[in-house]
């Protein structure tokens, strides 16, 4: 017999075998680091079925000459594969400080910082800065931020209304690699998600932990949210696009600023006292925000919910509401998760609809009423861009803004509440108008803060209808009279109800349960 026709040994066959296989995975892994997965599939599974054709078909001299080539590839490989691994690994979770973090331009700085100080100071935000501006931002977080990168620069390239995206450059301060990417930002439930869409070190691509590592380190440089407000900033919405970054959002730990756009409204009208009303229902029997009992009533919302406006829960909608109820319901327990200062966004992530939800979990839950909204949108109402000229394009843009992420959360909301609540009866309570004097025909910021709450109030009681969550109307309650029902005509107004107007939003929720 030939002897390229001589059969291979069982030796030279596993041979062949196992470096086959250990060359088709060093293949495959430096290909998915170059290329991607899709490659690294094919030229990884091309070796692998040569390998295995070869070790069954083929005779000793082109097994011996298919062993040297596969050992070659393993070798040549694994090397480069292991010193781009190395490369990475050493410039991600390496932090020397061989090169050190240059400064940012102080003018762009200063700018940059002054636009944020403003914007947190207000109760509701809209942030612009220009691409130079976002950089300086980010080159300052650096000093501070615990991670490997001694300069990131990123530049927008898409216009406003095609999707956001940041393309970045990072370099590190160990080693010779810069890493390029592109970041998707969008806001979600009040929060800015930062997702890394691409990226390259070298001539490697990043995948898995790696890619998680970077995509956090680049998510603490770029916390804006945090650089507006070192806790309770919600964000609607983060636009991308033209050289400029714009961030729409609530600083809930900011004060609605109520006074300039009450005192033009008494320039124009006469607010002077109003008629006395009585209350109706009595208060309620518990003066706290919990009660025991063998079935419960769950309220969920912001201020109205937690009793601010008045001395003591019991004058609140809740514990009235609640009183109401025990007529009609044995042993029926409260449980008051309301939080002030909340919003629709933040409902889903401050940890309020969570407990409730738990609770439910544990407990018999009759009924739920929700109330949120107000602060999504009163402080837009109040900003300069609003109170000042309602009819500008900004005001228009941060009302957009607000309803269109308003929509987004309700729907979520009330899911999250339809599937943890199957057997309760569950009402939402719509915003009032705190503006709402009584003279829209004479002032006009009365009767656009009346169109715009309607606005919101539609998007509430439409995703609520679809789940078959019963519609409490609080704005009808309250309209017109609000000298008699807030505390808006104090020193310093307060949007708030007293005892009338909270009386009047329970007398809602009575009205509006079967």
């Amino acid at each position: 017999m030939r002897e390229d026709r001589r059969a291979s040994s069982p030796q030279l066959k596993s041979a062949l075998g196992v470096v086959g296989l250990f060359a088709s995975l060093a293949t495959g892994t430096l290909v998915l680091l170059t290329l991607g997965q899709g490659p690294a599939i094919v030229f990884g599974g091309s070796l692998l079925v040569g390998v295995v054709l070869t070790t069954a078909l083929a005779g000793r001299k082109v097994a011996i000459s298919a062993l040297i080539t596969v050992s070659a590839i393993l070798a040549v490989t694994s090397a480069i594969t292991i010193y781009g691994v190395f490369q990475i690994a050493s410039a991600i979770w390496m932090s020397g400080d061989n090169r050190a973090i240059p400064p940012p331009d102080p003018l762009l700085l200063a700018q940059a910082t002054e636009k944020i100080d403003a914007e947190s100071d207000e109760f509701a935000f809209m942030l612009e800065l220009t691409e130079e501006e976002l950089n300086a931002v980010l080159q300052d977080a650096l000093a501070e931020a615990n991670n490997p990168f001694r300069r990131v620069t990123v530049d927008i390239t898409n216009a406003v209304g095609e999707d956001g995206l940041l393309n970045f450059i990072g370099e590190f301060k160990e080693g010779q690699l810069d890493v390029n990417g592109t970041l998707g930002i969008k806001a979600t439930a009040g929060q800015l998600d930062i997702e890394i869409l691409e990226i390259e070190i070298g001539m490697f691509t990043v995948p898995g932990i790696a890619r998680s590592a970077l995509e956090e380190m680049i998510s603490d440089i770029a916390d804006l949210q945090a650089s507006l407000a070192a806790e309770g900033a919600d964000v609607q919405n983060i636009v991308i696009g033209d050289d400029r970054v714009v961030i729409t959002g609530i600083n809930r730990s900011g004060d609605i600023n109520l006074s300039a756009v009450v005192s033009a409204i008494a320039d124009r009208v006469d607010l002077g006292d109003s008629e006395e009303i009585e209350p109706f229902y009595p208060a309620g029997r518990v003066n706290s925000t919990a009660a025991d009992g063998n079935q419960y009533y769950v309220a969920l919302g912001d201020s109205l919910a937690a009793n601010i406006g008045v001395n003591q829960p019991r004058d609140g909608y809740v514990s009235r509401f609640h009183g109401w109820l025990e007529q009609k319901e044995t042993d029926l327990g409260l449980r008051n998760f309301g939080i002030s200062g909340e919003t629709s966004g933040s409902l889903l992530h401050s940890g309020q609809l969570d407990n409730a939800v738990e609770f439910g979990k544990e407990n018999l839950v009759k009924y739920v009423t929700i109330d949120i909204g107000a602060n999504d949108l009163l402080g837009h109402l109040t900003s300069p861009d609003c109170s000042n000229d309602i009819s500008t394009e900004a005001c228009q843009q941060r009302i957009d803004v607000t309803l269109e992420t308003y929509a987004t959360n309700m729907n979520r909301i009330f899911s999250i509440l339809s599937e943890a609540f199957p057997d309760a009866t569950i009402l939402l309570l719509t915003t009032y108008n705190p503006f709402g004097f009584g003279f829209e025909d004479r002032v006009e910021f009365e009767s656009f803060s009346n169109a715009t709450i309607v606005q919101l109030n539609n998007i509430a009681e439409i995703a609520a209808s679809t789940r078959g969550i019963l519609v409490a109307d609080g704005f009808t309650a309250l309209r017109g009279i609000a000298t008699a029902t807030t505390h808006m005509v104090d020193s310093p107004p307060d949007i708030h109800p007293n005892v009338v107007g909270y009386d009047l939003l329970a007398g809602a929720l009575i009205a509006a349960t079967p």
